[in-house]
């Protein structure tokens, strides 16, 4: 599905023209952000052993470095 799919949000980036599978979880302790590129045969899996906003947002920087990195 273009938005919603068997649990994943698609969204294409404009950057790369790619489509990106993503997600986020929080089990109440932990915290995961999962990004997988099937294009570019690319996946990015996150966990912190913590919830809290600021968890929230070091992982999102992390990702964006990684994704940076690793186009």
């Amino acid at each position: 599905m273009p938005v919603f799919s068997f649990g994943w949000f698609n969204q294409l980036d404009r950057s790369t023209n790619r489509v990106v599978a993503y997600n986020e979880g929080n089990a109440g302790a932990f915290l995961t952000q999962v990004e997988i590129i099937k294009d570019a045969g690319k996946g990015y899996i996150l966990f912190a052993n913590s919830v809290t906003n600021t968890t929230k947002e070091g992982l999102g920087v992390l990702m964006d470095e990684l994704k940076t990195k690793y186009r």
